[in-house]
């Protein structure tokens, strides 16, 4: 072997530090940028609010100045404007789908939680005590709106027929998200089961959610099906556990949208068990 170059040393016995776990480096790194998602989330709120403004008074603009050279610049900026909302809100979109995916494997590298059933008159009040304490976002939502949370109502369908849940909360995504096709809105549906759920509990349900999506156009963020676990219990079906892990729930007809759909079982040792696990993030509804 020849000998290096001089003023050139080489290590020659020990493993490097930055590969000697290479797997828990890539966390360590992932859960630094994830922690500065939030931050960057919250700074691009303000520059999309910022953007839009200048759009407005550009395109006011527009029509006050009469110089056609002024006019065709004022029009080039408008473009570029609009160009520029559209990569801000990507970059939204990029920043809550990577703290969502990071969040997931960290569940599953973590393990499934141990989580303790909080107190309350009914499995619902439980459940909503739950998410208020393990979601930052949903309780800053149901302190500055509490109206927006349905509990015990009727929610009516395209077809006019109303259906029944033990607490809802459907918000329409505001008119610019709308316009620019880049907001889904938020819902998030709640129901109680009195027995184990069953393979055609799930499919009744969401049929109602597709008709309640087809009225509203508001796809789901989350749907809980809760129940109290007899003390026979072994876990639901296993037809309905490879469903909901492995291939996944939809609305009927629309393949494009897996549903975070999730059964949660109020354990005899005072704790629940999700099927599945769906992480709760700090800056994002459940």
């Amino acid at each position: 072997m020849g000998k290096p170059p001089e003023g050139i040393t080489m290590k020659t016995a020990g493993p490097y530090r930055g590969v000697e776990d290479p797997i828990s480096g890539i966390f360590n790194l992932a859960e630094e940028v994830s922690s500065r998602s939030e931050t960057l989330l919250f700074y691009s709120h303000f520059a999309l609010i910022f953007t839009l403004f200048a759009l407005f008074f550009v395109f006011i603009l527009i029509f006050a100045v009469k110089n056609i050279f002024f006019r065709m610049v004022l029009v080039a900026i408008f473009i570029m404007g609009i160009i520029s909302l559209l990569l801000i809100s990507s970059l939204r979109g990029f920043l809550k789908d990577f703290a969502y995916r990071y969040s997931a494997i960290k569940a599953m590298r973590e393990g499934p939680p141990a989580v303790a059933v909080p107190t309350g008159k009914n499995m619902t009040d439980r459940f909503l005590a739950y998410l208020k304490e393990n979601n930052r976002a949903f309780r800053r939502l149901l302190k500055k709106t509490p109206e927006v949370l349905r509990k015990d109502a009727y929610i009516k369908g395209g077809s006019g027929k109303r259906y029944h849940y033990d607490a809802f909360i459907l918000l329409k995504p505001p008119l610019l998200s709308r316009l620019l096709k880049r907001g889904e809105g938020y819902a998030l549906f709640i129901k109680e089961l009195k027995h184990i759920p069953r393979g055609e509990d799930i499919e009744r349900i969401l049929n109602e959610l597709n008709d309640i999506y087809r009225a509203h156009g508001v796809l789901p963020a989350r749907v809980s099906i809760i129940f109290r676990a007899p003390p026979s219990y072994r876990g639901i079906p296993e037809d309905l556990y490879r469903t909901l892990v492995d291939e996944g729930v939809y609305l009927p007809g629309r393949r494009g949208k897996r549903l975070n759909f999730q059964v949660v079982a109020e354990l005899e040792d005072g704790t629940y068990e999700f099927i599945p696990v769906i992480p709760d993030l700090p800056n994002i509804l459940p």
